[in-house]
């Protein structure tokens, strides 16, 4: 790896920024009021986030040379992403960034999460304004004023019925489009969630820092409690940072590794990796993109419970780009879009691409 020589108090505050941001996005915002109903709010409508990233470009050739959390890539091919500078997009055709958060007036708040649902409308989760629906043509925004738990949205993921769920700071909201159902320390849930996802018998995981959940419809609709997940070494999984359901297998990113479940019961976890993993997503050319200290492809095998899981990661990104690297998704033709620390990159046939100003 390129070892590069930084002078020591700045190290220590990258040191220290990184490790907060990436172990400890918790927040504490009061709560903030839509005085605009569903319409998009103005800036004054909340409380000012002290670490959005301010700037006076709305178009550019360059990409933010901020944090980027989530990436997604939208019907159309144009890459969407939630950043330290809000929502920004990138269209591969005319090679342009546009901030839709100055183009658009929405509030000056961190975007943490960001995801395209099944009728292809985008939703992003903020660090303090609740969240943002996109159709296309307007934004739509959800906040605690309209029933939303909390407005620190850390990830937000679609149930087979067409409900939109949202990890909070206190707990998970499902929204059905009209209204809230919330899941918080009443429910068992307790402390900030960070990750969601439905199984293939409508079971919702939620991933948190104090433990690994499922709320079934008994949670749902009755007075029954989200049951906590236990490890095989009869612990609570913790910081669970990212689930997904491959098909077959629910797949658990923690702080104590890389889990799949087996096929003849998705309830027992393997470990398959004992490295922090901060992100899954869906591969075009594999299974999964596993980002922890940079991103590695991984095919899920069908493990059995009794089985030793091997290894069968390949690392596609370069040492020398190990940042710390959070959402990524890949493009029909190969190309995979990353965010990290220092802005957007994409890599493909092993080259790597900035797009940050030089």
């Amino acid at each position: 790896m390129k070892k590069i020589i930084f002078p020591v108090l700045f190290l220590i505050s990258i040191l220290l920024g990184s490790c907060e941001e990436e172990r400890s996005p918790i927040i504490n915002e009061k709560q903030a009021v839509d005085t605009t109903g569903n319409a998009a709010p103005n800036i004054s409508s909340f409380k000012s986030d002290p670490s959005f990233v301010v700037t006076n470009e709305i178009v550019s050739q360059y990409g933010p040379s901020c944090i980027i959390r989530d990436v997604v890539i939208d019907l159309s091919g144009t890459i969407w992403m939630a950043t330290w500078d809000g929502i920004v997009n990138y269209d591969p055709e005319t090679k342009q960034f546009t901030n839709h958060t100055l183009k658009s007036g929405l509030s000056h708040h961190r975007v943490y999460s960001v995801m395209l649902d099944s009728k292809g409308n985008l939703w992003f989760g903020t660090l303090g304004a609740g969240v943002y629906k996109y159709d296309g043509s307007r934004f739509t925004n959800w906040s605690t004023h309209k029933g939303l738990l909390n407005d620190v949205v850390m990830d937000i993921a679609e149930d087979a019925k067409g409900n939109i769920w949202f990890a909070t700071n206190k707990g998970a909201s499902r929204f059905n489009g009209t209204s809230f159902m919330n899941l918080d320390s009443t429910k068992g849930i307790i402390g900030a969630v960070y990750s969601l996802a439905e199984d293939q018998n409508g079971v919702m995981w939620i991933g948190g820092e104090n433990g690994l959940y499922q709320a079934s419809q008994a949670t749902l609709s009755g007075n029954a409690k989200a049951r906590e997940l236990i490890s095989s070494y009869n612990t609570s999984y913790m910081n669970v940072r990212d689930l997904h359901w491959t098909g077959t297998s629910m797949c658990v990113g923690c702080s104590s590794g890389f889990y799949c479940s087996a096929i003849e019961d998705v309830n027992q976890l393997l470990r398959i990796n004992g490295e922090f993993t901060s992100y899954i997503h869906p591969s075009i050319s594999s299974d999964l993109l596993i980002t922890s200290d940079g991103i590695r492809i991984y095919t899920t095998p069908n493990y059995k419970a009794n089985e030793s899981p091997a290894l069968p990661f390949a690392k596609i990104t370069d040492d020398k780009n190990n940042l710390s690297v959070f959402g990524a998704t890949q493009a029909s033709d190969g190309t995979i879009w990353y965010g990290a620390m220092d802005g957007l990159h994409s890599v493909k046939d092993g080259k790597d691409v900035s797009y940050k100003k030089p």
